[in-house]
């Protein structure tokens, strides 16, 4: 567990670096809401952490497996939390779950804002974030407005809370959505009524996050157009350093790959080899590696759990390193280039056959 604050650079008399006047604001008010970061892959929470940083948020706890998580929550007060779905020993749905079933004598509020941020961003598992509890949903590789985007809804929009038998956490419909088949089936929460609430308890809106920034101002008016640009750049600035990081999960994806050629139920090597795979997709995108993102999605949605490692599924796995290790070299980053859709092509193609 760490806590890291925006590091001092040259800049005011502080200390601190020099910032335009809105981005000032922004940390300002941003700066007293204490986050959680929970990710499996160190390089991916710093940048989570960075981004945070560029938007002005201060205090970031950063976990990495879902035990932490829980203890850095039972440590200190936490504000927001963002988790990523595979953390080792607790998954982020089972520690939003936790979460949300509290009934007392928690250092937590069993309403706290929850952002699921994952690479799994097929339907059913944004169903299953939000059956699970989750506040917002930000597919990996984000953005910085993507972020912003989920930041600013859960400031000026925040949702109700639902306890009831099946469901515990944020009201799954939006406020301006009707009830399903236009009957509302929600009980009313009274608390003044000692009655048993007999199908669902609905709490006012967690408004936390909007109180610490202050109620003279709204979301929007801190998440600009230009803070957003800004934050945007930051994230660029970082593009070198994520091609070295790229280029050590080929290196994994190299070595496991060939330790599943001499085992073919090297369970580690194939868990190593999904994780690498995982990490590249996750992280791609962000800094415009549109057709690294697409390619290490082939492959996961090809080399899921019920696929036997056999002659044929490794050579369909050589083929998908191989294309990956060329979109870095030759840093192949829109996927509508003619040499990318060529690539997606022959890759299309070898799973169609040896499938």
């Amino acid at each position: 567990m760490t806590v890291k604050r925006t590091p001092h650079r040259p800049g005011d008399r502080h200390g601190r670096p020099r910032r335009p006047a809105i981005l000032r604001d922004a940390h300002r008010r941003l700066a007293k809401i204490r986050v959680l970061v929970a990710d499996h892959d160190r390089r991916t929470a710093q940048l989570i952490h960075s981004v945070l940083m560029s938007f002005g948020f201060d205090i970031i706890h950063e976990a990495h497996d879902g035990e932490a998580a829980i203890k850095i929550l039972e440590e200190h007060d936490i504000d927001l939390l963002i988790t990523e779905w595979d953390l080792k020993m607790l998954s982020g749905i089972r520690l939003v779950k936790a979460i949300r079933q509290t009934k007392s004598g928690q250092r937590w509020e069993r309403d706290l804002p929850a952002i699921m941020m994952t690479a799994k961003a097929d339907l059913e598992s944004v169903r299953e974030a939000r059956d699970a509890g989750f506040t917002e949903f930000v597919a990996k590789p984000f953005s910085a407005r993507s972020l912003s985007t989920r930041l600013l809804q859960m400031i000026d929009n925040p949702r109700a809370f639902v306890i009831s038998e099946g469901f515990i956490g944020p009201c799954r419909r939006r406020r301006s959505m009707p009830p399903p088949g236009e009957i509302e089936r929600r009980g009313q929460h009274d608390p003044k009524s000692k009655q048993a609430v007999t199908m669902s308890e609905i709490l006012p809106p967690n408004k936390r996050l909007k109180t610490l920034i202050g109620d003279d101002l709204d979301g929007k008016d801190i998440f600009t157009d230009n803070l957003i640009n800004n934050v945007q750049r930051d994230i660029m600035r970082h593009e070198s350093q994520f091609i070295e990081w790229a280029r050590d999960d080929i290196r994994i994806l190299e070595v496991t790959y060939k330790a599943m050629t001499e085992d073919h139920n090297d369970h580690e090597a194939r868990h190593k080899f999904y994780e690498a795979a995982y990490t590249i997709k996750s992280q791609a995108g962000m800094f415009g590696y549109d057709m690294g993102t697409e390619v290490t999605r082939m492959l996961l949605d090809y080399f899921h759990d019920a696929r036997p490692v056999d002659s044929n599924t490794l050579i369909v796995l050589r083929m998908h390193v191989d294309t990956i290790r060329v979109v870095f070299q030759h840093k192949i980053k829109d996927s509508g280039r003619a040499i990318a859709v060529e690539l997606v092509k022959s890759l299309q193609k070898l799973v169609a056959k040896l499938s």
